[in-house]
């Protein structure tokens, strides 16, 4: 979906997610406009936390260091959110350790 002509329906769609408790545990956002990924992340991120300064999500670099660090910080209770957020803004560029890192969590994420 084309985050920059569909902006309003997207978030009523992720509001909804939220409203029925139906967000799944991970959202992978891609596409050309990265602007608009980052836009959208940052907008569900204020809208989970509804306050700032934000404390549970994270935004990340591509290496395995990063990864561990994001890991370490997604395997704590949220304190505000009813979710943790990470973000890898350059997620096409993750080290191969890192991919494989952040794989491994994707498929047995925490509670």
């Amino acid at each position: 979906m084309d985050y920059t002509h569909n902006k309003e329906h997207l978030k009523k769609t992720f509001q909804n997610l939220v409203k029925n408790n139906a967000l799944s545990h991970s959202y992978i956002f891609f596409g050309e406009d990265k602007n608009a990924q980052l836009e959208f992340a940052d907008w569900l991120t204020n809208y989970l936390e509804k306050e700032t300064p934000l404390i549970d999500a994270m935004m990340i670099g591509v290496g395995i260091d990063d990864v561990r660090e994001g890991i370490r910080f997604l395997w704590q209770k949220p304190v505000k959110s009813q979710k943790k957020t990470l973000i890898i803004p350059d997620g096409e560029n993750l080290t191969d350790e890192a991919q494989n890192a952040i794989l491994k969590i994707a498929e047995d994420p925490p509670e």
